[in-house]
C-alpha cells in the first residue's frame, strides 16, 4: 500500500478538509486514497505504490480556502513539511506557466520582482527545516506571492490575448449566452437580454416537457424559440437529460434500477424532441453529469452506455445538428471517493474517440458550491483546466455562474453555499470581479466556443441559488453591466 505523511503547521484542520485531500495520478485524475489524521500529521493512504501530486484545501489571507496541489512527490517513511510542499508545487506551476506564455504575452515588471520574491522566500523555507517556525513563515510568503504572480499572469494573459483576437477582426465569434428558467412567458427583464448576450439556451429539461409518460408539453421550448428567434440571438437548447434527482421526471423512478427501460424512455424524448425542432435549433446539449454521481441505481457503465446511445440516436435524427455532452465539476475531485473511476476527462475523451458525431464538450464550472459545485480554486487554475480539455480537439462550452448572497436553498437537491471557501461574505462586487476575471479568460481561449451564465434571475429556485444576473425584482446585477460593456467591445453580434 502507497502512503504519503505531512507534518501540519500550527493550524486547526478539520475533517472535512481531510476528505477533500487526494492525490493526482500520472493522468492528471484523482486517484481512491484515504486521509486521515494522526497527531499532527496528515496520513493518506492508497493501493497504488507510486509518485503523486497531493492536492489539499488550504486558507490563504484573501483568497479563502483555495484547493492547492504539491509537485509530483516520491513515497517515503519521513514525513514531508505540507506547507513547504505546496509553496513548491505552487511556484512550479506559475514558473511552467510563465515559461509556456512567454513568446505570447508582454510580462509586467512586477511578475517577474514578485516570481524573484518567491522564490527567494522559498529557498529560505527549504533550508531551514530545523527551524519550523522559520520554516513555516517563509513557505507561507513564497506561497502568497507565488499565487499573486500566478494571478497577475493568468490576467495579463486574459487581457493581451484578448486585445490581439479582437484587433484582428471586427469581433470575437464566441457565443456568450444564458440560460433561460423554465417560463413560457417572457419575463420583463428578458428585454435586456440581447444588450449582453448573443446567444440563449432554451430550457429543455426532460422534467419540464414530459411531468407525465408519455405526453410532452413543448409550449415552454416553443415560447422560448419564438422569442429568440425574433431577436436574432443564436440558439441552442437542453440539456434534455441531466442525470440529477431534481431534473428528472417523478415517473422515472418507477423504473429505478431497470436500465433497458429508463435507456428506452430517454431515447423516445431525444427522438421526439428533436424531431419537432428538426432545422430550428441547431445546437443540442443531451446530456448532463453522466458518471459522476449515482442516480436511478445506474451503475458508471450504465450511465455511459446510456449517453453513448442517446448521441446516435440524435445524431440519425438531426444530422446537421451540433451535439454537446455537459460534464460537472470537471476536476473531477469526487474521484478520490473511489465510487466512480473513469471520469469526466476521461469520458469526455472516450467519446469523442467513439466516432458517435459528438460536437463538443461542456464543462460546468460554479465554484464554492456544494454538492454539485467545485470547490474553490485560482484563476491559475481555471486557466490550465481549460487547456487540458482542449487536448481532446473538440469546441468547449463553458457553463459559469458566482454568487452576489447568499440565499436559502429551498430543497436538498439545489446546491448551496459553503462560506467556508469564500474569503468573504459574496456581494454583487465579488460577483462582478469573479466575472470579469473568469468568463474573460474563458472567451480568450480560442477553443472556449461558448460560455453560458448558468443562472439568470434570483426570483424562482434555481440549482444555484443567489448566482443571478438579476435580483428577484429583475433589477440587473453589477455583473450583467460588466457583461454588457464586455460584449459591446470584444463579440460580434
Amino acid at each position: 500500500m502507497g502512503l504519503i505523511k505531512f507534518k501540519l503547521p500550527l493550524t486547526s484542520w478539520s475533517e472535512d478538509d481531510v476528505r477533500q485531500a487526494y492525490v493526482l495520478g500520472p493522468d492528471l485524475s484523482p486517484t481512491p486514497c484515504d486521509a486521515s489524521l494522526r497527531g499532527s500529521e496528515l496520513i493518506i493512504r492508497r493501493s497504488a505504490v507510486e509518485s503523486g501530486r497531493v492536492v489539499v484545501p488550504w486558507r490563504v489571507e484573501g483568497r479563502g480556502r483555495v484547493l492547492l496541489n504539491t509537485a509530483t512527490l516520491p513515497e517515503r517513511f519521513e514525513a514531508y513539511d505540507l506547507l513547504v510542499e505546496l509553496a513548491r508545487g505552487t511556484l512550479n506551476d506559475v514558473q511552467n506557466q510563465l515559461f509556456a506564455w512567454q513568446d505570447q504575452i508582454q510580462m509586467p515588471p512586477e511578475l517577474n520582482q514578485l516570481m524573484a520574491r518567491a522564490r527567494r522566500h522559498f529557498a529560505q523555507a527549504a533550508t531551514s527545516r530545523d527551524t519550523a517556525t522559520l520554516a513555516q513563515e517563509s513557505a507561507s510568503r513564497a506561497l502568497r506571492d507565488a499565487l499573486e504572480a500566478g494571478r497577475i499572469l493568468t490576467q495579463t494573459y486574459t487581457s493581451q490575448v484578448l486585445q490581439a483576437r479582437r484587433s484582428a477582426g471586427p469581433g470575437l465569434g464566441t457565443r456568450l449566452a444564458v440560460h433561460l428558467d423554465t417560463s413560457s412567458r417572457p419575463h420583463p427583464w428578458w428585454a435586456r437580454i440581447p444588450e449582453g448576450f448573443n446567444a440563449v439556451r432554451l430550457e429543455a429539461g426532460w422534467r419540464t416537457v414530459a411531468p407525465e409518460a408519455g405526453q410532452f408539453r413543448w409550449e415552454v421550448i416553443d415560447s422560448q424559440l419564438h422569442w429568440a428567434r425574433k431577436r436574432h440571438l443564436k440558439i441552442s437548447a437542453g440539456p434534455l437529460i441531466d442525470l440529477r434527482y431534481g431534473a428528472l421526471p417523478d415517473w422515472l423512478w418507477l423504473w429505478q434500477g431497470d436500465y433497458e427501460e429508463i435507456s428506452s424512455q430517454a431515447i423516445d424524448y431525444v427522438r421526439h424532441t428533436l424531431a419537432r425542432y428538426r432545422g430550428r435549433i441547431p445546437t443540442w446539449h443531451l446530456v448532463a453529469r453522466p458518471g459522476s454521481n449515482a442516480i436511478l441505481d445506474l451503475s458508471e457503465e450504465d450511465q455511459v452506455r446510456l449517453t453513448a446511445r442517446l448521441v446516435q440516436v440524435a445524431r440519425t435524427v438531426e444530422p446537421d445538428a451540433r451535439l454537446i455532452v455537459d460534464f460537472d465539476r470537471p476536476w473531477g475531485d469526487w474521484m478520490a471517493s473511489g465510487e466512480f473511476q473513469l471520469g469526466p476527462l476521461h469520458l469526455a475523451d472516450a467519446l469523442a474517440r467513439a466516432d458517435l458525431g459528438l460536437s463538443g464538450i461542456g464543462l460546468e464550472i460554479v465554484p464554492g458550491f456544494v454538492p454539485w459545485g467545485s470547490p474553490l480554486r485560482e484563476l491559475f487554475e481555471f486557466s490550465r483546466l481549460l487547456d487540458l480539455y482542449a487536448r481532446i480537439d473538440l469546441p468547449l462550452h463553458i457553463s459559469l455562474a458566482f454568487p452576489s448572497h447568499v440565499a436559502e436553498s429551498p430543497s436538498r437537491d439545489l446546491s448551496r453555499i459553503d462560506l467556508r471557501q469564500w474569503p468573504s461574505t459574496p456581494t454583487p462586487e465579488l460577483q462582478r470581479d469573479w466575472t470579469e476575471h473568469w468568463l474573460g479568460l474563458a472567451v480568450a481561449k480560442p477553443f472556449v466556443h461558448t460560455v453560458c451564465w448558468v443562472e439568470a434571475c434570483d426570483a424562482a429556485p434555481r440549482l444555484f441559488p443567489g448566482c443571478g444576473l438579476f435580483r428577484g425584482d429583475g433589477s440587473p446585477q453589477p455583473a450583467f453591466d460588466w457583461i454588457c460593456a464586455f460584449r459591446k467591445a470584444m463579440l460580434s453580434r
